[in-house]
């Protein structure tokens, strides 16, 4: 956040507009996409040094030479200050501890960062609180700050032991007399749409498609 350089940036003068774009080697990478806080960092020192009144963040993804950009950011808006005041927070924080928090999730890094990875090893009092029956909306947060890393911190466990099956050989429990490791599975079934609407002369199966109900999915979004 306090150093790095541009990717790419363009000014068009007769707009008074700058762009910013960032490489990636895939756009998922990054969670926010071309709403990251280091791009806007780099967007509002650009826009500041070309006199720029207005910028966009974007991000080239050269897994398929795909563009991405955010909407137009004007230099004299709400949206402008509130970026410039997350980042002087950030610019901030001087001592040796790592913040953690939502904004970890998108970091693709994670996983070799000391500060979000012990968290996954002790209790806290937020997620007690909260199986309790007794927590206030920040431990919910906090909690599920957690649920997140314990999630990642055994997706990454599963897969180095695939890892380490696929190159050393399936792995005894000898208390047990069972082996983990690889073992092949029979493709799933499914039907071949094609195939169904020759058979009965159609061109397409909407009407013998069943629409299921709709559903609740809990996710995070921006609070706009």
């Amino acid at each position: 956040m306090l150093r790095g350089t541009i990717d790419i940036g363009y000014y068009f003068e007769e707009h008074k507009l700058a762009i910013v774009q960032d490489i990636k080697s895939s756009v998922y990478a990054v969670k926010d996409m071309a709403e990251s806080l280091q791009l806007h960092g780099y967007s509002i020192l650009f826009a500041k040094k070309m006199g720029a009144d207005k910028y966009i963040t974007g991000i080239w993804d050269a897994s398929d030479s795909r563009h991405y950009f955010s909407d137009i950011i004007e230099v004299d808006s709400f949206e402008y200050d509130g970026y410039l005041n997350k980042i002087q927070k950030v610019s901030s924080n001087n001592d040796d501890k790592l913040v953690t928090g939502t904004h970890c999730g998108g970091c693709w890094s994670r996983m070799q960062c000391p500060s979000y990875v012990v968290q996954s090893v002790e209790p806290t009092d937020a997620e007690s609180r909260l199986l309790a029956g007794k927590a206030s909306p920040s431990d919910v947060i906090e909690s599920l700050q957690k649920a997140k890393i314990l999630k990642d911190r055994a997706d990454l466990i599963n897969e180095t032991a695939k890892a380490y099956t696929n190159l050393r050989g399936p792995v005894l429990d000898v208390k047990t007399n069972k082996i983990w490791g690889p073992v092949i599975k029979s493709g799933k079934k499914s039907l071949n749409q094609n195939k169904i609407k020759k058979a009965l002369n159609v061109d397409n199966l909407n009407d013998f498609l069943d629409i299921g109900s709709s559903y609740t999915q809990y996710s995070w979004k921006n609070n706009k």
